[in-house]
């Protein structure tokens, strides 16, 4: 399954001896990704300020989460040796990964293969343009986030099925809460 994310952000504007400081906080409601997000602030003042006397700050709403992040390039897809995915391991749990057959499975699907929790396997299209894709798995307190960042956007026609099987060093049950978010760009 998949969870919303539900943020609740404040900004405070408040002077000070030295200029102005506006503060960016956010509380989380329901769990969402560890990954940076970026902020613009438009202020509209009632009277002028100078830019230089304002500063910025932020705080989070993971300051405990604090990932041990490997990245690992995995074996090619068959037949594909010029694609490669680059897997970025934020669990601590995964000690191999591979391209393989794809299993014709749901595009974000995520199975156990045949029960076994020692294995995951992440099923997902991209397409001619999407040579070297990029994926992170991160571990929240009430769920996992699986982040694709894919090249250009194909066109539909363009799109195929990909599987990678991940080997893993403890068990992760499929079934457990995963959340994606795909990313398209150069």
């Amino acid at each position: 399954g998949s969870n919303t994310c539900v943020v609740e952000r404040r900004i405070a504007l408040s002077g000070g001896a030295n200029g102005y400081v506006a503060t960016v906080s956010e509380t989380d409601l329901a769990g969402c990704s560890p990954f940076p997000e970026a902020y613009s602030l438009d202020l509209e003042l009632s009277a002028p300020i100078h830019a230089a006397s304002v500063q910025v700050g932020a705080t989070f709403p993971h300051p405990t989460y604090t990932p041990t992040s490997t990245t690992i390039d995995c074996a090619p897809f068959p037949g594909a040796s010029d694609s490669h995915v680059t897997f970025t391991d934020e669990t601590g749990a995964v000690e191999s990964c591979a391209g393989v057959a794809s299993s014709g499975s749901a595009d974000g699907q995520v199975s156990n293969p045949d029960g076994d929790l020692s294995q995951l396997l992440l099923d997902w299209s991209d397409g001619t343009c999407d040579t070297n894709p990029l994926i992170t798995l991160a571990e929240l307190p009430t769920r996992y986030v699986l982040q694709y960042r894919l090249g250009a956007l194909c066109q539909p026609s363009d799109r195929r099925a990909r599987t990678l099987l991940l080997q893993l060093s403890r068990p992760i049950d499929a079934s457990a809460d995963f959340s994606h978010e795909v990313y398209h760009g150069n």
